[in-house]
């Protein structure tokens, strides 16, 4: 299995009182891909991170194989969110690994 995980901070700009939303919207756009990919085998959203975090979103998904993540990462439809994730973060953490 195929582990990609990613990690993002919201846009200084945007005010404190917009995050909540534009966390939950990337929640939801992000898990809503599970049933637009089928390649996609797991996937979860994670916006309630501990203070000691250093970032305040995280991606996890699992595929079969590194050519899986490659159609996700290529899919129009995961293209279509990632570009909206650009608009509204300011930073990305991502690790790509075999998981056994």
């Amino acid at each position: 299995m195929i582990r990609h995980i990613v990690a993002w901070n919201i846009n200084a700009e945007i005010p404190e009182l917009e995050k909540t939303d534009v966390l939950e919207t990337l929640k939801h756009e992000l898990e809503g891909l599970r049933d637009k990919i089928s390649e996609i085998k797991e996937i979860a959203v994670t916006i309630d991170l501990l203070n000691s975090s250093n970032r305040e979103i995280m991606l996890s998904t699992t595929f079969q194989t590194v050519e899986d993540l490659n159609i996700y990462q290529n899919h129009p439809d995961h293209l279509k969110v990632a570009a909206y994730i650009r608009q509204v973060t300011c930073d990305r953490v991502c690790l790509d690994y075999i998981s056994e």
